[in-house]
């Protein structure tokens, strides 16, 4: 284990400040900055006038040697703390989820299936019944992004482009753990997702599934599985990665069918270094 993420780990910090994820950063053509002092670690991501903290920083003391780094350069830095509540402005921009889902796994495997929702216990065992199998890769799959634009093209969003999700599986370590789940049905894949593991946690972060296939219930099959790989490679938390009642209705109704403890995170606030600048930036950003 390097130096860096070992502080994270005893921390308890997110895999989004990992050494890897930075790396991951960089190959995805970010600039970031890595700062280091005392007891505080910080992967920062540069943005047009800001710089940006994903779930983090990981401190133990005072934020001022950070923020005294970045005066001159940049308008503002944007947080979006992880475990601790932050002073500042609060952020008119949110990019990791504000509320999500974990599942305790230091239970069995009976009784964590037994705590799911019934309905969800039985689309499960209907996938399994009809069939459906799951794989586990650890390298990345072309099927994957295949299905992932069709679910892109029907939920009108856009996805990250394919060496977005490639370039995941190229900062694998023994911190840092990618995996992509297959699920298929009579020779075919059908599904496809990818799954983080970082300091006994594993992150559900994207997927999707064919479907003309929908009435196998694939989705269910493929947490349940994943749950189950999390938990036999020593996880004591599988995190849904998002919830969200108003804006994800459908996927949060489907993610609280397997139980787990909602978790909100700490407000995202701005730390303003240029005062007229930053109010110059908010006014367009309200135009625009």
């Amino acid at each position: 284990m390097n130096s860096w993420n070992q502080f994270i780990k005893q921390n308890k910090g997110s895999f989004l400040q990992s050494s890897e994820w930075a790396d991951f950063q960089e190959r995805c053509g970010n600039k970031v900055l890595r700062f280091e002092a005392g007891g505080l670690r910080a992967v920062l991501i540069k943005e047009r006038f800001s710089y940006y903290i994903p779930y983090g920083p990981v401190f133990t003391g005072s934020l001022n040697d950070l923020f005294n780094k970045l005066k001159g350069k940049c308008d503002f830095l944007r947080i979006e703390p992880y475990d601790k509540e932050i002073q500042g402005r609060a952020s008119f921009k949110r990019t990791q989820p504000q509320k999500t889902l974990l599942l305790d796994l230091n239970e069995s495997e009976q009784e964590l299936l037994n705590s799911f929702q019934k309905t969800c216990r039985y689309n499960i065992g209907l996938a399994q019944r009809k069939g459906l199998k799951v794989a586990v890769k650890q390298e990345y799959d072309p099927v994957f992004y295949q299905l992932l634009k069709s679910t892109a093209r029907r939920n009108d969003f856009k996805p990250f482009n394919e060496d977005h999700y490639k370039k995941l599986f190229l900062v694998k370590s023994k911190d840092f753990d990618v995996n992509m789940f297959l699920g298929k049905y009579q020779g075919k894949t059908i599904a496809a997702y990818i799954m983080v593991i970082f300091n006994n946690r594993a992150t559900a972060l994207h997927g999707s599934f064919d479907m003309k296939y929908k009435k196998l219930k694939p989705a269910n099959l493929m947490v349940w599985e994943r749950i189950r790989y999390a938990k036999q490679n020593g996880c004591s938390v599988f995190d849904f990665w998002g919830i969200d009642e108003k804006r994800w209705p459908g996927f949060t109704e489907f993610k609280k069918s397997f139980s787990g403890k909602e978790r909100t995170y700490p407000k995202a606030v701005d730390i303003v270094f240029s005062p007229l600048k930053y109010k110059m930036y908010r006014i367009l950003k309200k135009i625009l």
